[in-house]
C-alpha cells in the first residue's frame, strides 16, 4: 500500500498536533514541579525578614548619643498609623569566623 501526499500530510499534521500537545504538557509540568519546590523549600525575599538560622548577618554600626538616637523599634514612626515600630529583631552576637581552607580546584591535572 503506497500513501499519497494527501496522506503524508495528514500524519504530519497529526505528528504536529502531538508534538505541541507533548510541549505544552512538558511546560505545564515544569511550572507544576516549580510550583512544588517552591512550597517545599522556602527562600528568601526581600519583603520577608531573615529567618534566626541564616548564616549572613550584619554588625550594626554605632549609633550616635543623645536626643535623636532612638531607634524605630522603641518609637512610633509618624508614617505607621499602628504606632508600632518594625518587625526586625537586632542581632544579639557578631558573626562568628570559621577556621575552614577554601580549596580552588581547576580542571588541569
Amino acid at each position: 500500500m503506497r500513501l499519497g501526499p494527501a496522506d503524508r500530510d495528514v500524519e504530519l499534521s497529526r505528528v504536529s498536533r502531538l508534538t505541541r500537545w507533548l510541549v505544552a504538557g512538558a511546560v505545564g509540568l515544569a511550572g507544576v514541579l516549580s510550583a512544588v519546590v517552591a512550597q517545599a523549600l522556602p527562600g528568601s525575599s526581600a519583603s520577608s525578614a531573615p529567618s534566626s538560622g541564616s548564616t549572613i548577618q550584619t554588625v550594626p554600626s554605632a549609633s550616635p548619643s543623645g536626643p535623636a538616637a532612638t531607634t524605630p523599634s522603641n518609637s512610633p514612626s509618624a508614617t505607621d498609623p499602628s504606632g508600632g515600630g518594625s518587625n526586625l529583631t537586632p542581632i544579639t552576637s557578631p558573626p562568628v569566623q570559621t577556621q575552614q581552607r577554601s580549596v580552588a580546584r581547576s580542571g588541569a591535572s
